[in-house]
């Protein structure tokens, strides 16, 4: 009879360690991944002003908000492809005129797999899983 390999033991373990890790970070709500308070910006904000924020926050996409409203996104592809590559003046343009208007949202008490069903539906390049 051969003697039971230890290993086994061990990547049993690690495989159910991981399986149970998999299932909390499918079920989390939103509440649990999203950015609380997050940097803003207006709509009538210029482009450069945004560039200048993205920059010093080192990120690459803000949401655009008037009032309590988010009325659309502005990314740093946006801010290339739509404003600079089309050769506007980023002292001149509005985020308005460049940002991202079909923005899919979700609300901090869906889950992961709501979320990730919604964001598909709506055929979002990127979302978080």
């Amino acid at each position: 009879m051969k003697p039971a390999d230890p290993g086994k033991h061990l990547r049993n373990i690690k495989t159910l360690c991981q399986a149970l890790s998999q299932t909390r970070r499918v079920h989390r709500q939103g509440k649990d991944i999203m950015t609380h308070n997050p940097e803003v910006v207006r709509s009538d904000a210029l482009l450069q002003e945004v560039a200048e924020k993205m920059r010093t926050l080192e990120i690459g996409i803000l949401p655009v908000c008037n009032d309590d409203r988010v009325v659309g996104l502005l990314t740093d592809r946006d801010l290339t492809v739509r404003a600079t590559a089309a050769g506007c003046d980023p002292t001149m343009i509005q985020v308005c005129e460049g940002m991202t208007t079909n923005v899919v949202y979700c609300f901090e008490d869906q889950t992961s797999p709501k979320q990730l069903s919604l964001w598909k539906n709506n055929r979002c390049a990127e979302y978080s899983s």
